[in-house]
Protein backbone atom coordinates (compact mmCIF):
# COMPACT_ATOMS: atom_id res chain seq x y z
CA UNK A 1 0.00 0.00 0.00
CA UNK A 2 1.40 3.39 -1.04
CA UNK A 3 1.35 6.15 1.57
CA UNK A 4 0.55 9.55 0.05
CA UNK A 5 0.54 13.11 1.38
CA UNK A 6 -1.38 15.79 -0.55
CA UNK A 7 0.18 19.26 -0.51
CA UNK A 8 -2.49 21.90 -1.17
CA UNK A 9 -5.19 19.56 0.11
CA UNK A 10 -7.60 22.45 0.79
CA UNK A 11 -7.37 23.84 -2.75
CA UNK A 12 -9.68 22.93 -5.61
CA UNK A 13 -7.43 20.30 -7.27
CA UNK A 14 -5.99 19.01 -3.99
CA UNK A 15 -9.45 18.43 -2.56
CA UNK A 16 -10.81 16.88 -5.74
CA UNK A 17 -7.94 14.41 -6.15
CA UNK A 18 -7.82 13.61 -2.43
CA UNK A 19 -11.51 12.72 -2.41
CA UNK A 20 -10.75 10.09 -5.05
CA UNK A 21 -7.53 8.86 -3.42
CA UNK A 22 -9.23 8.32 -0.06
CA UNK A 23 -11.55 5.76 -1.72
CA UNK A 24 -8.73 3.65 -3.16
CA UNK A 25 -7.84 0.40 -1.40
CA UNK A 26 -4.22 0.33 -2.63
CA UNK A 27 -3.52 3.87 -1.41
CA UNK A 28 -3.36 5.32 2.08
CA UNK A 29 -3.77 9.10 2.22
CA UNK A 30 -1.75 9.62 5.41
CA UNK A 31 -1.87 13.40 5.58
CA UNK A 32 -2.37 16.72 3.96
CA UNK A 33 -0.31 19.90 3.90
CA UNK A 34 -1.91 23.33 3.74
CA UNK A 35 -2.00 26.72 5.44
CA UNK A 36 -5.74 26.27 6.08
CA UNK A 37 -7.52 23.76 8.34
CA UNK A 38 -4.32 22.75 10.14
CA UNK A 39 -5.03 19.98 12.64
CA UNK A 40 -8.31 18.96 11.00
CA UNK A 41 -8.82 15.27 10.20
CA UNK A 42 -8.44 14.82 6.41
CA UNK A 43 -11.31 12.36 6.18
CA UNK A 44 -13.61 14.70 8.04
CA UNK A 45 -12.53 17.56 5.77
CA UNK A 46 -12.88 15.56 2.54
CA UNK A 47 -15.84 13.23 3.08
CA UNK A 48 -17.20 13.88 6.59
CA UNK A 49 -15.72 10.69 8.09
CA UNK A 50 -12.70 10.63 10.43
CA UNK A 51 -9.59 8.75 9.32
CA UNK A 52 -7.13 9.64 12.06
CA UNK A 53 -4.90 11.48 9.57
CA UNK A 54 -4.52 15.25 9.73
CA UNK A 55 -3.71 18.39 7.79
CA UNK A 56 -0.29 19.79 8.70
CA UNK A 57 1.67 22.92 7.88
CA UNK A 58 5.18 21.82 8.83
CA UNK A 59 7.68 19.74 6.91
CA UNK A 60 8.83 18.10 10.16
CA UNK A 61 5.34 16.68 10.74
CA UNK A 62 5.16 15.45 7.13
CA UNK A 63 8.54 13.73 7.43
CA UNK A 64 7.28 11.74 10.44
CA UNK A 65 4.48 10.28 8.26
CA UNK A 66 7.08 8.32 6.22
CA UNK A 67 5.11 8.78 3.01
CA UNK A 68 6.07 7.12 -0.25
CA UNK A 69 4.75 9.90 -2.48
CA UNK A 70 3.90 13.57 -2.19
CA UNK A 71 1.39 15.06 -4.61
CA UNK A 72 1.64 18.85 -4.90
CA UNK A 73 -1.10 21.24 -6.01
CA UNK A 74 -0.03 24.44 -4.25
CA UNK A 75 1.49 27.50 -5.94
CA UNK A 76 4.81 27.99 -7.71
CA UNK A 77 6.69 29.37 -4.70
CA UNK A 78 5.44 26.70 -2.30
CA UNK A 79 5.88 23.93 -4.88
CA UNK A 80 9.51 24.85 -5.56
CA UNK A 81 10.31 24.65 -1.85
CA UNK A 82 8.39 21.38 -1.47
CA UNK A 83 10.01 19.76 -4.50
CA UNK A 84 13.49 20.57 -3.22
CA UNK A 85 12.56 19.33 0.27
CA UNK A 86 11.14 16.07 -1.15
CA UNK A 87 14.28 15.46 -3.22
CA UNK A 88 16.51 16.20 -0.20
CA UNK A 89 14.49 13.68 1.84
CA UNK A 90 14.30 11.01 -0.90
CA UNK A 91 10.52 11.21 -1.17
CA UNK A 92 8.95 10.71 -4.59
CA UNK A 93 6.86 13.67 -5.73
CA UNK A 94 4.22 14.35 -8.38
CA UNK A 95 3.64 18.04 -9.08
CA UNK A 96 0.57 19.44 -10.80
CA UNK A 97 1.25 23.03 -9.79
CA UNK A 98 1.51 25.60 -12.57
CA UNK A 99 3.78 28.63 -12.81
CA UNK A 100 7.22 27.14 -12.14
CA UNK A 101 9.84 29.15 -14.02
CA UNK A 102 12.24 27.63 -16.55
CA UNK A 103 15.04 28.43 -14.10
CA UNK A 104 13.22 26.55 -11.30
CA UNK A 105 12.58 23.57 -13.57
CA UNK A 106 16.22 23.41 -14.69
CA UNK A 107 17.45 23.60 -11.10
CA UNK A 108 14.99 20.91 -10.00
CA UNK A 109 15.98 18.67 -12.91
CA UNK A 110 19.68 18.93 -12.05
CA UNK A 111 18.99 18.15 -8.41
CA UNK A 112 16.55 15.31 -9.15
CA UNK A 113 18.96 13.57 -11.51
CA UNK A 114 21.47 13.30 -8.66
CA UNK A 115 18.98 11.90 -6.14
CA UNK A 116 17.22 8.63 -5.39
CA UNK A 117 13.75 10.18 -5.40
CA UNK A 118 11.53 10.26 -8.46
CA UNK A 119 10.14 13.62 -9.55
CA UNK A 120 7.29 14.08 -12.02
CA UNK A 121 6.20 17.61 -12.90
CA UNK A 122 2.99 17.80 -14.94
CA UNK A 123 1.80 21.38 -14.58
CA UNK A 124 -1.66 21.06 -16.06
CA UNK A 125 -3.90 18.08 -15.47
CA UNK A 126 -7.00 19.50 -17.16
CA UNK A 127 -8.31 17.73 -20.25
CA UNK A 128 -8.82 21.12 -21.90
CA UNK A 129 -5.15 21.99 -21.53
CA UNK A 130 -4.03 18.62 -22.88
CA UNK A 131 -6.33 18.97 -25.89
CA UNK A 132 -5.13 22.54 -26.44
CA UNK A 133 -1.50 21.36 -26.52
CA UNK A 134 -2.31 18.60 -29.02
CA UNK A 135 -4.35 20.94 -31.25
CA UNK A 136 -1.60 23.58 -31.13
CA UNK A 137 0.93 21.06 -32.43
CA UNK A 138 -1.43 19.93 -35.18
CA UNK A 139 -2.30 23.40 -36.49
CA UNK A 140 1.11 25.05 -36.05
CA UNK A 141 2.26 23.88 -39.48
CA UNK A 142 -0.59 25.85 -41.11
CA UNK A 143 0.06 29.25 -39.48
CA UNK A 144 3.03 31.60 -39.45
CA UNK A 145 1.69 33.35 -36.38
CA UNK A 146 -1.14 32.22 -34.13
CA UNK A 147 -2.19 32.75 -30.52
CA UNK A 148 -4.29 30.40 -28.41
CA UNK A 149 -5.46 31.65 -25.05
CA UNK A 150 -6.35 29.28 -22.24
CA UNK A 151 -8.27 30.81 -19.35
CA UNK A 152 -6.92 28.85 -16.41
CA UNK A 153 -9.57 29.64 -13.79
CA UNK A 154 -13.19 30.81 -13.91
Amino acid sequence: MKKIVMFGICGKMGTSISRELIKEEEIELVGGFDIENVGVDIGEFLVGKKTGYKIYNSYEDIKELSSDIIIDFTNANAASKTINWAIDNNINIIVGTTGLSREDLDSIENKALKSNSKTLITPNFSIGAVIMIKISKMISKYFDNCEIIELHHD
